[in-house]
Order: C-alpha cells, then structure tokens, then sequence
C-alpha cells in the first residue's frame, strides 16, 4: 500500500513537472517578442526626451544662429500711434488722386461732321458750335537721346595746333550718359529689379539695349560713388553716444545663405551683409559695431 502510494505521487509530481516544463518552453518562445518591444520602447523614450529638449531649452538668436525674428515669445512692437476716432480710408475734405483735366492739352483733334446721319446732306460750309470735350492722358514714345562730340582743332600763328579737349565725364568712343546709370540705380535699388527684367525693361520701355554685365558694372560704380557716404554713417553709428539697435535677416545672394545685418539710432541707419553666421543681436555696444565692421 505503501509503495502504490509513492509511485502513484511520483508519477503526479512528473506530469506537474512535465506541465511546468511545457509552461516555461511557451514563455521562452515569446522571450524574443519581447526583447524587440523593448528595444523599440527604449528607442520611442530616447525620441519623446530628444522632442521634450527641444521644449525645455528651445534654441533662439541668444544659444544658436536663428535670428531674433525667428524667436518664439518674441515680443509684439505696439504702434506709437494714437488712436484718432476717425473711420479708416479717405476723410471728407482730403484732396484725391482724381485724375483730372488740364487747360493747355499738348494736342488737340477737332471732331467735327462733314455730313449729316439723318439725311446725308453736305455740313462743311456750316458753322460749327462747340458741345463738350473729352482727353486722353498718354506716354510718349520714349528713345534714347544720342549726343556726338565732334572734336575739332585750330592751328595758331606760333605753329602750335591748339585741339578741344573732351568734356571730362565724355571717356569712351560710345557710353552710356549719367541719366541712364541713374535710372539703373533706381530701378535696383528702389524697385528691386532683377538684372534680366531690367535689361528687357530698357530694351522694351526705352528701346535702349543694356546687358546684364553692364547693369553690374554701373551698380559697381554707383556704388563706389557713394561710398564716402556709406563710411560716414557706419562712422556715425560707430561712434554713437546712445544705444545702437541691431538685428539681422537671412538673405539669398548668387544662391547663398548672407546674413543682412542692421544698426540702427535716432538719425542713422546701417545695413551690412556677409556670408558667415554670427551670433544674433538685439542690442550692441559701438565697441561690438566697430568689431564686426
């Protein structure tokens, strides 16, 4: 009795190991499943802390090269202006642009009738009697004014051949005059005229035929003209006795990434491009003017 007893518990003990056996073989196949699903957790944790970084020291013109205009909480510029209580657009009284009539028109054409519409009868030895009047307002043709300078010489009676000398701003066989270089400033300057669009705006608008190169090359010497003047307000700036404010932009020029740097007081302002990335400004001493010009 007693040894049925002992067979039949270790034959129990065996199939509980046996299940046990199979239990742990079912958990060790999902052991894999697993440890890919930590791995892609950590992952997930290591890109929701990076993310969170980015929220606790978001990078603004002070830890990084993005300008003050790109700061986020960046402070909002109220208008000085007051309030006047007057509804917006034009005022009663206020002068328009209304385009009006003149009294001495460069042209005039007489409309008068020669026969009449209801019966076909012959007007012209009538006498006409003015009704209204009517004017357009045009542009004229617009061409290009070309000067020559004819130089010419006179013999003396000492023997010496005395010749005329060319007016100093008159160099080159063929030129084009300072009007011109003038309306080439403004147009890119001012109106911000790409070199193509302004080349075909002088060949169609004022039949004068300019180059790309040329536009470039009378920039350049516009640009050296005014020069001293440039140097004279960055001197201003420079040596300002009050705050000089300052800021920058991004900028494309020839398809790379410039930096357009403005300073700024009361009377003056600055503007200064390069092509390295400094740390942004709000606010910069002279001293700090003076180092980076």
């Amino acid at each position: 009795m007693s040894e049925a007893f002992t067979i039949e518990t270790l034959i129990r003990e065996i199939q509980l190991l046996r299940h046990r056996v199979e239990q742990l073989e079912a958990e060790n196949k999902k052991i894999p499943k697993i440890e890919a699903e930590i791995t892609r957790l950590k992952k997930e944790n290591k890109q929701l802390k990076e993310r969170l970084s980015i929220y606790e020291t978001p990078k603004n013109s002070n830890n990084s090269s993005i300008p003050p205009s790109k700061d986020e909480n960046r402070p909002v510029r109220k208008s000085l202006r007051e309030k006047s209580g007057r509804k917006p657009g034009g005022q009663k009284g206020h002068n328009g642009t209304t385009l009006q009539m003149i009294d001495t028109p460069d042209k005039i054409e007489m409309l008068v009738s020669d026969y009449c519409q209801s019966c076909g009868i012959d007007l012209r030895h009538r006498k006409a009697r003015f009704v209204s009047k009517r004017q357009v307002v045009d542009l004229p043709e617009i061409r290009p004014i070309y000067t020559e300078y004819q130089c010419f010489s006179k013999k003396c009676t000492c023997g010496h051949e005395q010749i005329a000398d060319y007016p100093s701003h008159v160099t080159n066989h063929i030129q084009y005059g300072s009007t011109v270089e003038a309306a080439v400033g403004y147009y890119s300057v001012y109106q911000y005229l790409p070199y193509k669009r302004m080349s075909e705006l002088f060949l169609h608008v004022y039949n004068l035929p300019i180059s790309e190169g040329t536009i470039g090359n009378m920039l350049k010497r516009l640009g050296e003209r005014v020069q001293p003047i440039y140097d004279s307000i960055q001197d201003a700036v420079a040596k300002s006795k009050t705050a000089v404010g300052g800021d920058e932009t991004g900028a494309k020029v020839n398809g790379k990434k410039f930096w357009a740097w403005i300073w700024q007081t009361v009377m003056f302002t600055l503007l200064f491009q390069k092509a390295e990335a400094r740390k942004s400004l709000t606010c910069c001493s002279p001293e700090v003017l003076q180092m980076l010009c």
